[in-house]
């Protein structure tokens, strides 16, 4: 039998194997598991499209956890599954369809999405069916489709997970990689842009950073990639040579690194450590000052490790190889493999973490994407600036030179006919420094309720004070104080 008679078989014997498999995971096990699959049939329902409505947006989602986790609170969300997405769609009517490269969906949901949402052009039959009949109904009534490709572009047009193929059905579609915006409209999507990865602020900020001159690297060996060992293995030399202590925590341990593909080298054990829970994470990360990141794909201008934000966001100093999309936002802030150490006393980590927060934050990516479908984006938090000892055209001075447009300024003398409460309210005098407020805004995320911000004191710690100037409050604060109340309160300082 010839070479290519063999091959050709070899093609079928696998197209079989997985179609056979698809059915069994796709088709049969759901009934066996007690699960009926819905089905659409293309009939639009009575109802017809439905209305708008005006508070947060109504989203369907078929996502994994990380996302559902960040995206969900900032909407009306509804998860979707093969056993339940058409009563969910007609129970919650959502505006917006929000489907993402998905491996598996969320956890605990009661089929997940499996081999469900890229196309696997070795099966035989439609491996997508529920998605493609969720987007048939999205057209019967109204609801806008968008797709969030994270695999791009180490998958782009791939024969087994075409999550393209997928990508090209939905009415916007989003890629994390600068480069393939040209390829989809090569393909005939004009709707097409750019979201990159971000980080949310409740898990990785830098409250409670700590000092200490040692690195962390949370992530996994990969011997089958020799390249990215190779760069691991030079960051790691680099700093035994500036005799910065490593710690591993293994992204594989506990399963996967006995194999030997995923187990890092003998040299580097002591290192090791075992994996810690994502949710976790970035309270370990505040331990250190050197945070390690490896990027697998390096030439693409948007997309490289999640976890370059995240450290930032701790206030982590990053070593790492080089990347073109790091080079792009974060030129000379970062120690990359071949580069001088920079200067980190010229304010880098600090620069590096107002970047991410002002910009990176996965809520600045949800509204990013909500704007660019052309859907409304809430306003942000209202500040009432008292202004204390200054006359009314110093107020309007100093006032033009503040970093935030959602503001109300108001004289002292005037603080008792101030207008309707604001979300947060701030006093500033002559000499005061000027805040940094769209900064210190993005800090909320992650403070208590009660708490105030303020510049000076000690840096990321939260500690009790009397003092109101120059503090951002929240307004059931501020009103306490003008009302008397004078008493100590939780100050964050950045």
């Amino acid at each position: 039998m010839s070479n290519e008679k063999q091959y050709k078989n070899r093609i079928q014997e696998n197209a079989l194997v997985a179609t056979l498999a698809y059915f069994y995971h796709g088709r049969i096990r759901p009934l066996q598991k007690g699960h009926r699959l819905q089905r659409y049939t293309g009939s639009r329902s009575a109802a017809g499209v439905w209305p708008r409505g005006e508070g947060k947006p109504r989203v369907a989602f078929i996502c994994d956890d990380m996302t559902w986790a960040n995206f969900s609170p900032l909407c009306e969300a509804v998860a979707l599954d093969p056993s339940n997405w058409r009563s969910k769609m007609e129970k919650h009517r959502p505006e917006i369809f929000f489907c993402e490269s998905a491996w598996t969906g969320i956890q605990g949901s009661p089929l997940g999405w499996r081999g469900k949402i890229y196309k696997n052009h070795k099966v035989l039959f439609e491996n997508r069916r529920e998605l493609l009949e969720i987007l048939c109904y999205c057209r019967d009534h109204g609801i806008k489709t968008v797709f969030w490709n994270k695999e791009d572009p180490v998958y782009f047009g791939s024969d087994t997970y075409d999550f393209t193929d997928t990508a090209l059905r939905f009415d916007y579609l989003f890629t994390t990689a600068q480069e393939c915006v040209e390829r989809y409209q090569a393909l005939g999507h004009h709707h097409v842009d750019v979201l990159r990865f971000g980080f949310n602020p409740t898990l990785f900020n830098p409250l409670g950073k700590k000092q200490g001159n040692a690195a962390v690297f949370a992530g996994s060996w990969y011997a089958d990639l020799p390249q990215r060992c190779e760069q691991m293995r030079q960051c790691f030399s680099i700093l035994e040579e500036a005799q910065i202590p490593l710690t591993i925590y293994d992204r594989h341990s506990g399963g996967g690194a006995e194999d030997g593909r995923n187990r890092y080298p003998e040299e580097y054990q002591t290192m090791v450590r075992p994996a810690v829970e994502y949710a976790r994470l970035g309270q370990v990360l505040k331990e250190y000052e050197y945070g390690v990141n490896i990027n697998t794909v390096t030439a693409s201008r948007t997309m490289f490790a999640r976890r370059v934000f995240e450290m930032m966001a701790c206030g982590l100093k990053i070593i790492s190889n080089a990347s073109e999309g790091m080079k792009e936002l974060f030129p000379g802030r970062v120690w990359y493999l071949g580069e001088p150490q920079p200067d980190w006393s010229q304010g880098i980590v600090e620069e590096n973490l107002r970047q991410v927060f002002l910009k990176h934050t996965m809520e600045v990516c949800f509204y990013d994407m909500l704007r660019s479908i052309g859907e409304p984006v809430p306003a942000g938090p209202k500040v009432l600036v008292l202004w204390k000892d200054v006359s009314q055209e110093q107020m309007e001075s100093r006032s033009k030179e503040l970093s935030y447009d959602r503001l109300e300024h108001v004289l002292w003398s005037d603080r008792k006919t101030a207008p309707s409460p604001a979300d947060y309210g701030i006093i500033l005098e002559a000499d005061t420094p000027l805040p940094d407020l769209k900064f210190w805004l993005t800090q909320r995320a992650f403070l208590p309720k009660d708490c105030g911000i303020c510049a000076g004191g000690p840096r990321f710690q939260i500690a009790q004070q009397r003092e109101r100037t120059g503090v951002l409050l929240p307004w059931e604060q501020m009103h306490r104080y003008l009302d008397g109340i004078d008493e100590e309160i939780p100050v964050y300082h950045v």
